[in-house]
């Protein structure tokens, strides 16, 4: 149903992020409620296995980014009197985390990367004048 010259894009977790690694790697494979092992997920890719996976069907990956890990554990509520404290402190570790976290995505994105978004093409139609995830989509 894709028109001609149309794009997708999709959004998949990385079951090759360091915590997969070290979970199946300690023999912890079991599905969870949420997440990289979210019990919902049909399937496991890594960016190398999406990208054999869609040039099979006839796509090409066009651009692709890493997203880092949600960071939903800096938002817990607080007491009114530890809150304005709590607060600065939880802004100052999440800003360390997100710069952390996107370094080590930059540096080994298929090691670091918790979600993966890619844009992809089907292979007959691409041009040079290809979107990219940044100029035109904002992911957090």
């Amino acid at each position: 149903m894709l028109k001609p010259h149309g794009q997708l894009i999709i959004s998949v977790p990385n079951i090759g992020h360091c915590y997969g690694r070290l979970k199946i790697g300690f023999g912890l494979f079991d599905y969870d409620r949420r997440g990289i092992f979210d019990s919902g997920h049909l399937r496991f890719f890594t960016q190398l296995s999406f990208k054999r996976m869609v040039a099979s069907a006839g796509y090409q990956v066009v651009d692709q980014r890493g997203v880092g890990l949600p960071l939903s554990v800096f938002e817990r509520g607080a007491s009114n009197e530890e809150s304005n404290f709590v607060s600065a402190l939880s802004n100052f570790l999440k800003s360390i985390f997100v710069i952390s976290s996107n370094t080590a995505i930059n540096l080994w994105s298929s090691h670091f990367s918790y979600q993966m978004v890619f844009v992809l093409s089907r292979s007959e139609y691409l041009e040079p004048n290809i979107m990219k995830i940044e100029s035109r989509y904002k992911i957090p």
